[in-house]
Parts: structure tokens; sequence; C-alpha cells
């Protein structure tokens, strides 16, 4: 099937700027892509994808872990000393200096300093001129090493949107325009703005904290166990499945993200044709499709 219209404002391709959108969010490492015009693309990417997508989400922080994407992940101690981690290497570099008297006695005052290295030595003699007396002796050594956390807040309403974009863009792939002008595809085109469109028909089902916890301490025991040698693998893959059920009358939607059912949304709306059931896998898979 063709696409010639943009998959969220329905405008024709040819009238305005096309760009590449990631069906599923390249944050998350996903690869394959359709063609949207450039300010629905900016206006989700800024909204929508960058509350849901941040430094410091556990969504990025997953699919960091499981090597989809390089770079580093934004993370705060325990001890609220923030930093940037990378899970190849679980010795953290600071963005803060942080000064912490070790001891302070009659005989000397005792600093330990843990200082980025954009800092520099600079900082060192800015403490030194803060403190009475002479210096008795600096010694260096490797910053110490902490445990990293993440922020495991959830919005039901902003993975119920992203599983409406995924789902959408995915379908746009498979089946194009026909898919887009579809009253399912009019539905999830609302979902992705509005959340409470497709809590309407019942409320999106997203993870609770307790099972994130459990989620991300899974895979921290597997750094703890590599040193960090390996990437995380879930035995799930992720997939969007879209799930027609009662000849098209009623429709399934749920995006999985390294077996971490995101949302599962159910809507009572016809399906646009043959095959009732399609599971798309992702990341940097081609579709495939399953009938029934």
């Amino acid at each position: 099937m063709i696409q010639t219209i943009c998959p969220y404002c329905r405008n024709s391709l040819a009238s305005v700027e096309v760009t590449k959108e990631h069906i599923v969010p390249s944050a998350l490492g996903g690869s394959e892509t359709i063609p949207a015009c450039r300010k629905c693309n900016s206006t989700f990417g800024e909204t929508l994808e960058g509350r849901l997508l941040g430094p410091m989400s556990w969504v990025t922080l997953i699919a960091q872990a499981a090597g989809y994407t390089p770079g580093w992940v934004n993370v705060t101690y325990e001890t609220g000393q923030r930093a940037i981690e990378h899970f190849g290497s679980r010795q953290g570099r600071v963005l803060d200096p942080q000064v912490e008297v070790i001891e302070d006695s009659a005989e000397r005052i005792r600093l330990g300093l843990i200082l980025p290295p954009h800092v520099g030595d600079g900082f060192v003699d800015h403490v030194i001129r803060q403190q009475r007396g002479t210096v008795e002796s600096i010694e260096r050594g490797p910053a110490p090493q902490q445990l990293a956390t993440a922020n495991l807040s959830t919005d039901v309403d902003d993975l119920a949107s992203l599983t409406a974009k995924v789902a959408l863009c995915s379908g746009a792939q498979r089946w194009g325009d026909d898919f887009l002008v579809s009253d399912l595809g009019e539905w999830l085109r609302a979902g992705v703005s509005d959340a409470q469109v497709l809590g309407a028909v019942g409320p999106p089902a997203g993870p609770s904290p307790d099972s994130l916890k459990s989620f991300l301490a899974s895979i921290l025991d597997h750094f703890t166990t590599s040193g960090g040698a390996q990437p995380w693998r879930s035995a799930i893959p992720s997939m969007t499945i879209l799930t027609p059920i009662d000849h098209g009358a009623a429709t399934v939607i749920a995006f999985v993200l390294l077996g971490l059912p995101l949302c599962t949304i159910g809507n009572n709306l016809s399906f646009p044709g043959p095959p009732r059931t399609i599971v798309i896998f992702h990341p940097n898979r081609d579709p495939e499709t399953f009938t029934d």
C-alpha cells in the first residue's frame, strides 16, 4: 500500500516538507521510518516524546541498558549527586563538584573532593582558599562507585499516547493511506494528541511502580554479574500488536518494550481488512505478520 499523506495531519506529502518519522522513537532504538511532514514530526518530538523519553526516564534507561541506543544516560545518585553513567562502565562521571568533611579536629581538617573533568584543579584551589592554615598534603584517587537510580514515575496518559503513535505509524507502514483514513486510524491519531480519547473505551493499562522496580533491579543484577560487559536482553522481544477480535468489531492494541507491556488499549472500531492480526517486532527487525 502507498502512503501519500502525513499520518498526523493528513495533509498531502506532495505539498509539505517531508521528513522521516520513526515508527518506534529513535530514543528507544527504533530504526524503521515512514514519511511525515516536518511540522508534525517536530511537534510530537518536542511534546510527547520530549516528556516521556527524557534522559532520566526509566524508559530510556531500559533501552540503553539493552544496547539499543548508544551514549550516556543522566542519572541521580542516592546521595542526590547528579552524574552521567554509561552501562558499559559502572563508574559514573560527576557533573557537580562534591565536598565532604572527612576529619575536623584540633590538628587538621581533611576534606574529600569529587570533581568532574571539566572543573579542573581550579576548584581545588578555591576550596583551599576557603580554609585556614597551610596545606599539609593533597592525595588523588578515583571517584568512589555509587548506586545509580532512575525516575520511576509513570504517566499512563503519555504511555497510552506513545502506544497509539507506534500503532498508527505501524499501520501506515503496512497499509498506507487506507489505514490512515480508516476509523481505527482516526481514533489512533486523536489518541496521540489526547490520551483521554483512548481511555474513553477503558482505562489503558500501564506498568506499576512496583513492577518497574523489580524490572530495573533485574537489569542492575545483570550488570553486577557481568561487570557491565554485556548488554541486557529480555526474553520477550519488543513489539506492536494490533489484534482485531469479533471479526473486526473490537480492537486491542499493545506496545511491548523489551518485555515490558507499556500499554494495552481496547476499542470498538472496525479494522481495515485482512490480515486480522498483526505483530510487528521492534526495534531493528523486519515486520512480521501473523493471521489467525
